[in-house]
């Protein structure tokens, strides 16, 4: 997969889909990049990627592919630093419905983004 790296405009003119539909494109099963593509359309994450890519310092975001299963493709979202990198959270998509889990950070589950959302602070 290669590595899709956007400028500050491409990232602030995307346009962001109000909800994220779970079922995938009807001709089967999602590509790497659509479900790049899903991640980055979640509000959450790109309202993260708008506050890292203005914070001082050098800071970039990122979202970066990891190892998955044959039915997910796995991303972690973070931040990069000049000594280090801090990761914000971790995300699935499945292959064939287009689903969207997330990492719970306190319990380690991994929970669909509707509930992952139902936790986090407002």
């Amino acid at each position: 997969m290669k590595r899709k790296t956007l400028s500050m405009f491409a990232w602030m003119t995307m346009v962001i889909a109000l909800s994220v539909p779970a079922t995938a494109a009807a001709k089967g099963a999602l590509t790497d990049e659509e479900a790049l593509s899903r991640i980055e359309q979640v509000p959450e994450v790109h309202a993260f990627i708008l506050q890292t890519a203005r914070s001082k310092g050098g800071v970039k975001p990122f979202i970066r592919p990891e190892e998955g299963s044959p039915d997910v493709f796995a991303f972690c979202v973070g931040e990069s630093h000049a000594t280090h990198t801090v990761t914000w959270n971790r995300f699935t998509v499945n292959k064939k419905s287009g689903a969207i889990l997330v990492l719970d950070i306190e319990t380690g589950d991994v929970i669909p983004l509707e509930q992952w959302r139902a936790k986090r602070p407002r």
